[in-house]
């Protein structure tokens, strides 16, 4: 169970990553934490297909009420994990009053699932902006503002009755609205577009351990 053989590389710097990217072009692909990553690759799992359909009820300005979900997550031949972290992602990212939710993990007849960097967060996010952007432009308002005025912040709680620890979502819209880029005009056949993504380092504690080796020992040899 090993994958085709490829080239590994391991860029010191930034310089170097481009180097090897105009190297190799489109024979490249970039790992995002190639040392965990590699023994996923070993194994050959796969990341999870989802179907997501989601529904958002508002008010002709705008004011989110409501959002419905139902998830199904493709798990191959594992029992799976990601259906909780994209459901409470779908639930938690903005303050909506009224959230119903289904997710189902689903075993079928493929190679297992495995995570691929923040498991579940691309299919959730990918549904819930797409849902954002469409509402945005239904109602008249400005994708960012929509977004300002449903952001969750500290204190929030989240579908899993826990609140929010302390999170940038809004200062980062606000940087982005504020973006020269954002704000100029656009010409015929351009855009600009924007969507928010997020993952839950932070919602629990985290320790960290420290051991200072000694750079040499004396040793003591007797015969």
């Amino acid at each position: 169970m090993k994958p085709v053989k490829f080239d590994y590389h391991a860029p010191a710097s930034l310089d170097e990553a481009l180097a090897l990217l105009r190297r190799y072009g489109g024979d490249a692909k970039i790992l995002a934490g190639g040392q965990s990553l590699m023994p996923l690759l070993n194994f050959r799992l796969s990341r999870p297909a989802a179907l997501v359909d989601l529904k958002l009820a508002a008010a002709r300005d705008g004011t989110i009420s409501a959002l419905s979900a139902r998830l199904i997550i493709d798990n191959g031949a594992s029992a799976g994990f990601t259906a909780g972290i994209a459901s409470l992602l779908l639930g938690s990212t903005y303050r909506i009053p009224n959230v119903s939710i289904e997710a189902y993990e689903v075993a079928t007849n493929k190679a297992p699932a495995g995570a691929y960097r923040a498991p579940g967060a691309p299919q959730a996010y990918f549904a819930l902006e797409s849902a954002i952007d469409e509402l945005a432009s239904r109602v008249g308002r400005d994708p960012i503002d929509l977004r300002l005025a449903h952001a969750a912040t500290e204190g929030d709680l989240r579908t899993d009755g826990k609140p929010w620890p302390r999170v940038g979502l809004r200062e980062c819209l606000s940087g982005a609205q504020a973006h020269p880029l954002y704000r100029a005009p656009r010409r015929d056949g351009e855009g600009t577009g924007v969507a928010v993504g997020g993952w839950l380092g932070g919602r629990e504690p985290a320790t960290a351990a420290c051991r200072v080796e000694p750079l040499w020992r004396r040793c003591t040899s007797v015969s």
